[in-house]
């Protein structure tokens, strides 16, 4: 057991190492569309935020992007971004390959992303769940000047806990 321990502190601690990212480009002032979301930015690139993942102090919220369309239309398969984003200016505070999308009329079939956000807007964990597994478990820090820390949950929890999963559980996994 102090091994499984040693080898998730020394994961976390690596990880909030690595993930230590400061910010990025801004995709631009965020302003709501036709049907009430929110896109930030215009235009090829610009992101849209993913409903219900805005913060307490409605300060941040998480949003996806391809750098290639517009959030009105269906992005190409693989160009998908996802988004850590400061709502007064469309600052992106962290960034990563995604799989998430939804234009309003259509949306990538059975994802979903989720944020639970701490009363003061500087801690969140943010998954992104497709049917039957989880492709993403982050925990976020934000920090002064919105810079952010990320550590991979998924990457800690997952190794520990398939070892316990029934054979027939494994399946799936």
């Amino acid at each position: 057991m102090s091994s499984v321990l040693s080898v998730l502190f020394s994961t976390a601690a690596f990880l909030v190492i690595v993930a230590y990212s400061p910010a990025k480009a801004e995709v631009g002032p965020c302003q709501l569309d036709q049907r009430g979301g929110l896109i930030c930015g215009e235009g090829a690139g610009a992101a849209r935020v993913v409903d219900e993942t805005i913060s307490p102090f409605k300060r941040f919220a998480f949003a996806w992007r391809s750098p290639d369309r517009p959030p009105t239309e269906q992005p190409v398969e693989g160009t998908v971004e996802s988004l850590l984003i400061r709502l007064s200016d469309g600052a992106t505070l962290w960034t990563a390959k995604g799989i998430y999308w939804d234009i309003g009329t259509m949306h990538a079939n059975r994802y979903n992303v989720a944020a639970a956000w701490s009363p003061n807007s500087r801690f969140v964990v943010e998954t992104t769940d497709v049917r039957w597994w989880t492709h993403a478990l982050r925990l976020f820090a934000i920090g002064a000047n919105d810079k952010v820390l990320v550590l991979d949950l998924k990457a800690i929890i997952e190794p520990v806990v398939r070892p316990q999963v029934s054979p027939a559980g494994r399946q799936i996994w």
